[in-house]
């Protein structure tokens, strides 16, 4: 690529690197789209989760132990709740910026970049202690998670 090029030049001039990469683009948007219809159709479907509870009796009456037992499983249900819709959220992101990566914002559907967007803002919203406000502005960037140590990295998701 010359240096007057710009990188979104390569299509342009049949660049076979380029087409490579498009190519896994959009081999790997296909095993999300997959995966996003697995998730959907199995018993870790957020619909499926929702549906999976257990009655408070069942933990037993007239003791504490019984109602600390149900409340910490509410709690875990309600996280795993959260987790699955955030899990098939953040595919669908997924297979949308692949979309873009490919086309360009300009190539997709405004629908789609506006879902995309909304999906990013409810990240956000829905998990603040991951967002950090850059300096001098409002919008939000990923905060900093370490050194790429995943020990401790799955967040509270009450």
């Amino acid at each position: 690529m010359s240096r007057h090029e710009e990188p979104g030049d390569r299509r342009a001039h049949g660049d076979p690197d380029f087409q490579r990469e498009v190519e896994s683009l959009l081999d790997f948007k296909r095993q999300i789209d997959r995966i996003v219809a697995d998730l959907g159709d199995s018993p870790a479907a957020q619909g499926e989760i929702s549906r999976q509870s257990i009655v408070r009796s069942a933990f037993g009456q007239g003791f504490a132990a019984a109602d600390d037992l149900a409340a910490a499983y509410d709690a875990v249900h309600r996280r795993l709740e959260k987790f699955s819709e955030t899990l098939g959220e953040q595919l669908e992101a997924l297979g949308i910026a692949v979309q873009i990566a490919d086309r360009g914002y300009d190539g997709v559907e405004a629908d789609q970049v506006e879902r995309f967007r909304r999906l990013q803002k409810k990240t956000r919203d829905d998990y603040p202690e991951l967002y950090e406000t850059a300096p001098g502005t409002e919008e939000p960037e990923p905060a900093a998670q370490g050194t790429g140590d995943t020990a401790g990295a799955g967040g509270d998701f009450s």
